[in-house]
């Protein structure tokens, strides 16, 4: 199945359910800076100054969508503007300011290259319920949602304002441990999924998965659906292992255990990327800073009583997320939607990165694991 083929269906969809109890967008790894275009460690094409345009056409394609809000997925500015952060947030938070569409922000690793946890607090407007030195929360934009806001950098190397003596320092430091480097950047001699040990990743304090487990406990009692978000990516096959959420494992169980959970959704990976597992859908979205000019990388979720319809814009997937019936197993779309496995979401995805960033991506031969290899770990 085609991109095209995929969206017109997810448009048919649409048309097919009716009004959506809840419209809003998604975007992800603006990492704006002040700075020339460059390319990644990879290889990747960078468009710092050019993020802002294509930021700046994603918030007006869901003011003209009328969403009712915007999830801005991290990595707002790029670590290249850390000598000046200040002025690289003023730059993209006069963007996000000029839409009438409100947006909900994530801190991701590239912002803590810039700013400490209590400043990016204050700069991006994250009204953080574990205190000043992290940055969660959650909101009910809809009577049946609850919108999780998770810190995937609350246990980090990263937030130069934490000693060695603070709590979440050395919980990372123990972490980190497992990786043999002396530069923790890099994933050599560690295998399999213990490739996201390392210093760009983050992981999730116990505090605030006491806090997650209240929340999802909530949810169940005033019967939402509850859709998470965070930088990193929570599921394994989403994304290269360099790339995954420190302790995935205590977070997944979390959500498949709680029933209420039917989507999350990250960046940090710079390319889409999606699985289903334990009857959620994990969504991974792609770069802004590495779409080319004339391009974009956002999407339009429309919320209904049984999906999530996410239509996605040139390098980002359209899916039909599906929720899980009473006997959990995934119930059938509405009608005008067939049936999007993993594979093909993750072809269609990897065919978009491919074409968007022509030799690397064609490099991979099409084949959507060695396209993820090929264009990954960029974060």
């Amino acid at each position: 199945m085609s991109e095209v083929d995929m969206l017109a269906e997810v448009e048919g969809a649409a048309a097919a359910a009716g009004t959506p109890l809840l419209r809003f967008g998604l975007v992800a790894d603006v990492q704006y800076a002040d700075a020339e275009d460059a390319t990644s460690f990879h290889g990747a094409p960078r468009f710092y100054r050019e993020s802002l345009n294509g930021l700046s056409r994603a918030l007006d394609a869901f003011a003209s969508e009328r969403a009712a809000f915007a999830l801005n997925l991290g990595d707002t500015v790029d670590g290249k503007q850390r000598g000046a952060p200040e002025p690289g947030f003023d730059a993209v938070m006069a963007v996000f300011g000029r839409s009438r569409v409100p947006c909900h922000h994530i801190v991701g690793n590239h912002d803590l290259y810039n700013l400490p946890h209590t400043r990016l607090n204050e700069r991006l407007g994250i009204p953080s319920v574990g205190g000043r030195d992290a940055s969660y929360y959650s909101f009910v934009p809809h009577p049946s949602l609850r919108v999780v806001m998770l810190d995937s950098y609350e246990l980090s190397l990263l937030d130069e304002s934490q000693g060695p003596d603070h709590p979440n320092r050395r919980r990372a430091e123990e972490i980190m441990a497992v990786n043999p480097n002396a530069n923790k950047h890099s994933p050599d001699g560690l295998t399999g999924h213990q490739k996201r040990f390392v210093e760009f990743g983050g992981g999730v304090g116990d505090g605030q998965l006491a806090w997650l487990a209240s929340e999802l406990r909530a949810a169940a009692s005033e019967a939402q659906r509850v859709v998470v978000a965070g930088h990193i990516p929570f599921c394994p096959g989403t994304a290269p292992d360099p790339c995954l959420l420190w302790n995935f494992e205590e977070v997944l169980s979390l959500l498949e255990g709680s029933g209420v959970v039917v989507a999350t959704f990250a960046g940090h990976a710079h390319m889409p990327g999606y699985c289903l597992r334990g009857g959620i859908h994990h969504v991974v979205m792609p770069s802004i800073l590495e779409t080319p000019p004339g391009r974009d990388a956002y999407a339009v979720a429309d919320l209904h009583s049984d999906c999530i319809l996410l239509r996605g814009r040139d390098a980002c997937m359209s899916l039909a997320l599906r929720f899980a019936g009473a006997d959990g197993r995934p119930v059938g779309p509405p009608r005008g939607a067939g049936a999007l496995t993993a594979a093909a979401a993750v072809a269609v995805g990897c065919r978009k990165a491919a074409a968007a960033e022509g030799e690397e991506g064609a490099a991979a031969g099409g084949k959507p694991e060695r396209a993820a290899v090929a264009v990954a770990a960029r974060a």
